[in-house]
Parts: structure tokens; C-alpha cells; sequence
């Protein structure tokens, strides 16, 4: 069950209106709409808290249906993700790299509840200082929907990088033009073009930064 179907049979437990949970959240009508239908997959800001007070439950459990008790019981099991560099990414492609890491043993405990299809990445250049440095790790998520403003991990060309995700024009057809911009200004900002499409491959979630 995902964390708006939980949202929905709150509500109808309570016997509800979308209206109803609007006011009683102070979250905005066409939002709770957006929500429960699953439109949006990872809402910003402190959304969950909202929505989860409202019906009378944690943002842990709306998130993730479990309680902390639970989550730290998962985290002792040694649920992990593997670990992989953005060359690896480049070279074998994203499946295979993550494949490779965990059949290596290169893994990390994750920080959360995460699907067995995510990943982390250990940051080994100065192109995004000074959010993420050299050391630093980066969960990431490739089933995440990229939200103009994320850290993304992109594929242009025969490189893999993070950069920053803005949606610079949409055109009649919905198809976004955008750009890539690195946190360090000295890194060239790459832009969408039709002979040299950018794939986003992941969306980055948490990170971790070197003590």
C-alpha cells in the first residue's frame, strides 16, 4: 500500500470529505485532491505532517506504514543499498552497476526505508560545492518523479552527473525543455537539446555528509 492509499482509508475510516480533511489539515483543497489521487509521489515541505496529524497518525506511518519501533527493528536487520560511482553508472549503465555493487558487497545502510531499486552515490568531484562534497554520500532514487528544483543524477552524452533540475520553457505537445545546474559555478550548466537529449536517471533524496 503507498502513503496516499493509507491518506484515503483514513479518511473514509473517519467518514471524511476531501473538503473536510482540507480544513481540518490546512493543507490547500486542490492539493488534498492531488494527494489522493497519487499524483504526487513525495509531497514537499511539511505536507505528511500536516495530512498525518489531521487523521491522527505519524508522517512515518502515512509514509511508510510502519512506526518507529518497526523502522528501527528494519534498520537492524541491515537493510542496505548498494553503493556505486557515477563512472560505473557511464560505463555499465545504471542496473548494472547497482548490480555489481551489491554482488561486491559495496553497500550502505540506508538512512530510510528505501525500494530495492535505489542507490547510493559517493560524491568524488567539486562540481556541486558547497551542498555536496567530496566524501559526501547521496541516496537516490530512480523511481522518484523529478520536481523542477531537485538534485538529479543525469545521464548527457557518455557522462553521468549531478545537477540541479530546472524546467526552463513547456512546449504545446507538455515536452519541458530544461537545464542542469551544478552548485559550483565553475562547472558548465548543461542544457536539453534535440541532438543531445538528457536522461534524468534518478532523483536524489538524502545526503550524508563527511565528517
Amino acid at each position: 500500500m503507498q502513503w496516499f492509499e493509507r491518506l484515503q482509508a483514513k479518511r473514509r475510516e473517519l467518514g471524511w470529505t476531501k473538503r473536510e480533511l482540507h480544513r481540518r489539515s490546512d493543507v490547500p483543497y486542490d492539493s488534498v485532491v492531488k494527494y489522493l489521487k497519487g499524483d504526487v509521489e513525495n509531497p514537499r515541505g511539511d505536507i505528511l505532517d500536516k495530512l498525518a496529524w489531521a487523521v491522527g497518525v505519524t508522517a512515518l506511518w502515512l509514509r511508510y506504514g510502519v512506526e518507529e519501533g518497526q523502522l528501527a527493528e528494519l534498520r537492524r536487520e541491515g537493510q542496505s543499498v548498494p553503493i556505486v560511482t557515477l563512472g560505473e553508472v557511464a560505463i555499465m549503465g545504471l542496473q548494472a552497476a547497482i548490480d555489481a555493487a551489491r554482488a561486491a558487497g559495496r553497500v550502505t545502510p540506508t538512512i530510510e526505508i528505501m525500494g530495492p531499486s535505489s542507490f547510493a552515490v559517493t560524491i568524488e568531484d567539486d562540481s556541486n560545492t558547497p551542498i555536496l562534497a567530496p566524501g559526501d554520500c547521496v541516496f537516490c532514487n530512480p523511481r522518484s518523479s523529478p520536481q523542477p528544483g531537485a538534485l538529479v543524477v543525469i545521464k548527457a552524452g557518455d557522462q553521468v552527473l549531478i545537477r540541479r533540475y530546472r524546467v526552463t520553457s513547456l512546449a504545446a505537445n507538455g515536452h519541458a525543455a530544461a537545464e542542469f545546474i551544478p552548485e559550483n559555478p565553475n562547472h558548465p550548466t548543461i542544457r536539453t537539446a534535440t541532438d543531445a537529449p538528457v536522461l534524468i536517471l534518478a532523483v536524489a533524496t538524502h545526503r550524508v555528509h563527511k565528517l
